[in-house]
């Protein structure tokens, strides 16, 4: 198991090995869900490869971790969570239209409490999603709209089936880009989504009705210096949950991308 305390100290260590690292960034992690906290905190480190000369087929990698405080304002206060995603992505040749399939692992710790106890357990997810997108570029705006498909299947720690084993999830996200500056080395990055689910039970074989389930609202700062070949982001996303009595979960979240250091 990562201790997500002490670990903080190996992942400054490899930010500071990245520094060095002659490659261009161009990409952006979102952070994971971690469902109902009053802060989390998301950090992530990725590599992105172009795979083919015409730069059409391209390999998102990373690995990330997610904490999170439940009565207290500390976030990095329990582990919540760890991610592996890969994603391979195509540019279209005649148009800017881009399309993705990705694959995603999740070891995700739950809480419950009882009384002053509090028991923890091991939620698994295999996830795989399609999605679209297609960039409009207005001077220094970008505006990308994204469709987003996910099939998800959860298994306990002993990959036994939890009540809900299996969710369909549609993702819709509007996304604006702001260069700062003519290089493009300096952009404000903010995206609204909203997520709709349907859940399969699986010890009373029934499924749920498709309906509305979350929102997610992201505000980044993206720093992607000419001479130092790394993109750093920096943000604050708003994860408003419900519907009866939506409540919102507050993260502060930092990423690292490399990329093609194969090639």
């Amino acid at each position: 198991m990562i201790d997500y305390k002490t670990n903080i100290f190996s992942k400054l260590t490899l930010l500071i090995l990245f520094l060095v690292i002659d490659r261009n960034i161009n990409a952006q992690i979102s952070p994971t869900g971690v469902g109902d906290a009053q802060i989390a905190e998301w950090s992530a480190l990725g590599i992105q490869q172009k795979l083919n000369s015409a730069k059409t087929w391209e390999s998102m990698t990373y690995v990330g971790w997610a904490n999170k405080s439940i009565r207290n304002y500390d976030p990095l206060d329990r582990k919540d969570s760890w991610v592996l995603n890969e994603a391979i992505t195509h540019k279209m040749k005649v148009n800017n239209w881009r399309y993705a399939l990705s694959f995603i692992y999740k070891h995700k710790t739950k809480y419950s409490y009882t009384d002053d106890n509090i028991n923890q357990s091991v939620k698994q997810e295999f996830r795989t999603y399609g999605s679209v997108n297609y960039p409009f570029k207005l001077n220094y705006l970008t505006i990308v709209p994204t469709f987003r498909q996910e099939v998800r299947r959860f298994y306990t720690s002993d990959f036994d089936l939890p009540t809900e084993d299996l969710e369909f999830r549609t993702r819709f996200r509007l996304q604006f880009i702001f260069n700062l500056d003519k290089q493009n080395e300096h952009r404000i990055i903010g995206s609204s989504e909203q997520l709709f689910t349907f859940d399969h039970d699986h010890k009373n074989e029934d499924w749920s009705k498709y309906s509305y389930n979350e929102s997610r609202f992201m505000l980044y700062y993206s720093y992607s210096p000419s001479t130092i070949p790394i993109q750093l982001d920096l943000g604050y996303k708003n994860d408003l949950l419900g519907t009866i009595h939506p409540h919102s979960a507050n993260y502060i979240a930092f990423d690292v991308i490399i990329k093609n250091p194969f090639f």
